[in-house]
């Protein structure tokens, strides 16, 4: 494919964005405020702006039904950042590299503040090094203060997500998240993903299912997978599945 070099863009509702080559040197490479019925399709993404402002693609505020899928992403501080918005946001599909942070940043997808109904990241692949580029990768995939239904989960299914390190702190997929609630982490495939595989931190009705995890040892490493309310100030940890899951993960000493 050929790409058209681009600056940065800023979203309109009804918008679709297709065959750019987007960087921006100082800031995001996408960002959209409560925009609506958007496609992001078949881009190259990043390099993006060296702070933790530079992310690929931000969008907030109430936005929703926002579409991004089979597009590259590199050296962004991360891939996706989805702030206070609400039904049909869907990352698929998507290839993804460099995630570099610094923290806050640091995953290929942040949500924060979304709820509804429709919302999915499934079929992408973040390949990281490990240790990981400059910053590095927090966690590839968190879920922060983000609730799905009953009826409709937030769904992460069938994504393959490999390196990490050094944070301390970082993971594969973090569910829970100060009280994150109704998510469904399915089918995913990690290596080397970080500190910690797979996890649930709080929040209620999320589910770990038929994931399967790997790590070596690395200074960083803890454990493939927790449910633990390791904040007692954050809400309640009830009501969740773990099933099915394979987990060969080496902590830091050396033992599984």
């Amino acid at each position: 494919t050929s790409f058209t070099p681009s600056g940065p863009v800023t979203l309109s509702s009804n918008q679709t964005v297709t065959g750019l080559a987007i960087s921006n040197s100082n800031g995001p490479c996408i960002q959209g405020s409560g925009v609506s019925n958007v496609h992001i399709f078949n881009n190259k993404i990043g390099p993006c702006g060296a702070t933790v402002d530079g992310v690929g693609i931000i969008i907030q505020n109430n936005s929703h039904e926002i579409t991004i899928d089979h597009n590259a992403f590199d050296n962004v501080a991360s891939g996706l950042y989805a702030v206070s918005s609400t039904n049909n946001i869907v990352f698929e599909r998507n290839f993804v590299t460099r995630v570099r942070g610094p923290y806050p940043r640091g995953q290929m997808v942040q949500f924060n503040g979304v709820s509804g109904s429709g919302n999915r990241i499934s079929c992408n692949v973040n390949d990281e090094t490990t240790p990981g580029y400059l910053g590095s990768v927090e966690d590839h995939v968190n879920m922060y203060n983000s609730f799905g239904t009953a009826a409709s989960p937030i769904l992460i299914q069938y994504n393959k997500l490999r390196g990490g390190g050094p944070s301390v702190s970082g993971s594969g997929i973090m569910l829970g998240d100060s009280g994150s609630s109704y998510i469904t982490a399915e089918s995913n495939i990690l290596v080397n993903p970080g500190q910690v595989g797979v996890a649930i931190a709080g929040g209620h009705n999320n589910k770990l299912l038929n994931n399967k995890v790997y790590s070596a040892s690395f200074p960083w490493s803890n454990v493939g997978m927790f449910v633990w309310l390791w904040n007692p100030s954050e809400p309640a940890c009830f009501s969740h599945e773990v099933v099915g899951n394979r987990v060969n993960f080496i902590g830091s000493n050396g033992s599984a």
